[in-house]
């Protein structure tokens, strides 16, 4: 029971326990859910998000760590920062695709399969600005020695971007009878 919007999926029961206490437990009453896909392919899904959002992080931060002018170029460094976001959500999307099995919650349908599509769209947009800004910084200053490698490793992270993305729906989740 995380989130307000998911309030109404619970009940409340009340037991005795042995030393005459009551305990309160929350107890699912809503709709199930299962993937559409089998739960090996939801697996291999999970381990591809993984890979692809480490792959990808992989790509985008040697640029903190080399000391040349792309590396303090604005357009270029800036884009670069907001792609940790989505790196950090698919990584969490995929944890929790390992995670979450049949019959899953409302909530746990919710977090697995809109946060891998949410997460696949947020990564393509910013790479891409990343590598248009890294493209603009190619034709305004001009490019220095020792940074072709750093935009070639975010053309990889776009490539990778876009890998991922073609699997944005791949975590579709359809309602089940509940349980009684």
């Amino acid at each position: 029971m995380g989130y307000r919007k998911y309030v109404s999926d619970y009940r409340l029961d009340k037991q005795l326990t042995g030393s005459g206490r009551v305990k309160t437990t929350a107890v699912y009453k809503g709709d199930w859910f299962t993937y559409r896909e089998s739960p090996e392919a939801i697996r291999r899904l999970a381990w591809l998000v993984l890979g692809i959002a480490l792959a990808v992080l992989a790509m985008e931060l040697p640029m903190l760590f080399c000391n040349t002018l792309i590396s303090y170029t604005i357009y270029a460094l800036l884009p670069m920062a907001f792609v940790l976001f989505p790196v950090y959500q698919l990584i969490l999307t995929g944890v929790r695709l390992l995670r979450f099995r049949a019959p899953l919650t409302r909530e746990q349908s919710d977090q697995a399969e809109k946060g891998l599509r949410r997460g696949c769209w947020l990564l393509l947009i910013l790479v891409g600005v990343h590598l248009a800004g890294c493209t603009a910084y190619c034709f305004f200053p001009g490019l220095q020695k020792g940074e072709l490698p750093l935009i070639i490793c975010v053309a990889v992270a776009m490539v990778l971007a876009v890998l991922l993305f073609t699997q944005r729906n791949k975590a579709q989740t359809v309602p089940v009878k509940a349980e009684q």
